[in-house]
């Protein structure tokens, strides 16, 4: 949200992006002959490259999984995302935000 309380116009060059990433997010982050071929960091940083092109300041953010503690280490639960019903999983997820 801006300071004025009204939503941002999503940067045309990321939604570009976003569209031709669909194919593969949309097959379990693979292509169509199944090979992994996606990684939310790098989408998140070719998103940052293209808010820089235009002018944003872009900060990249991380999120894990609730932390459990075993014998003494910290572990962090994976982030299953629903959308992929158990098929997806990530140690650690990115995203880019715009202040």
């Amino acid at each position: 949200m801006s300071e004025a309380g009204k939503e941002l116009p999503i940067y045309p060059p990321v939604m570009d992006y976003l569209s031709k990433k669909y194919e593969t997010l949309k097959n379990d982050y693979k292509t169509k002959d199944g090979k992994h071929s996606e990684h939310c960091g790098r989408i998140a940083i070719d998103i940052a490259e293209l808010l820089l092109q235009g002018g944003e300041r872009p900060s990249l953010k991380s999120v894990r999984g609730d932390e459990a503690r075993e014998s003494g280490f910290i572990h962090y639960k994976p982030l299953v995302p629903k959308v992929y019903e158990g098929r997806v999983s990530w140690g650690r997820t990115y995203s880019m935000c715009c202040w």
